[in-house]
């Protein structure tokens, strides 16, 4: 039986920044909190996968095992949402960021590519798995297999069954 557990990379921001929109083309490295949250995660996996920005690869190394890094993992292209702050998105564009938090509806013209181009991507990947495998990506894809979820929490992880139905949400090792 295939277990897929995709893990939220851990925090980037230190306690008293503020926080930008982060994406593809912003490669933060976590912070010490964020270390912290990724040695939490206790997962036996057949495999490990990360996606190939920092965030995600120092999340991925906790496993110990190669890590495999596959672009279905990648973080979205916010376009011009990337390096700003919440209150600059909302001031700009208050109801596509609502829908976006609220609902996880892909605002089209402002994200780079489209959601239907993600998903096939991870449906590919989850055809060649096998055995329990952990993914290590990051709050957008995150929000694409769960739009009508909470976004999911630096450090958290979410389980999900062979046809990328949510088994598990939002889960805090």
């Amino acid at each position: 039986m295939k277990r897929l557990i995709l893990v939220r990379h851990g925090n980037t921001f230190e306690e008293g920044m503020t926080p930008i929109q982060v994406g593809c083309r912003t490669d933060l490295p976590l912070t010490s909190y964020g270390q912290a949250q990724a040695k939490a995660l206790l997962f036996h996996a057949d495999s490990v996968y990360s996606g190939p920005l920092k965030r995600h690869k120092e999340t991925a190394l906790v496993f110990g095992k190669n890590v495999i890094i596959e672009p279905a993992l990648n973080e979205i292209d916010y376009g011009p949402w990337e390096g700003l702050t919440a209150d600059e998105i909302k001031a700009k564009w208050p109801q596509e960021y609502e829908a976006w938090n609220a609902q996880g509806k892909w605002p089209h013209g402002i994200f780079v590519g489209t959601p239907e181009k993600h998903l096939e991507m991870l449906k590919n990947w989850v055809k060649t798995l096998s055995g329990t495998v952990v993914g290590v990506t990051s709050g957008g894809i995150l929000r694409l297999l769960g739009p009508n979820q909470p976004k999911v929490n630096t450090g958290h992880y979410c389980e999900f069954d062979l046809n990328l139905n949510v088994l598990r949400w939002n889960v805090k090792p």
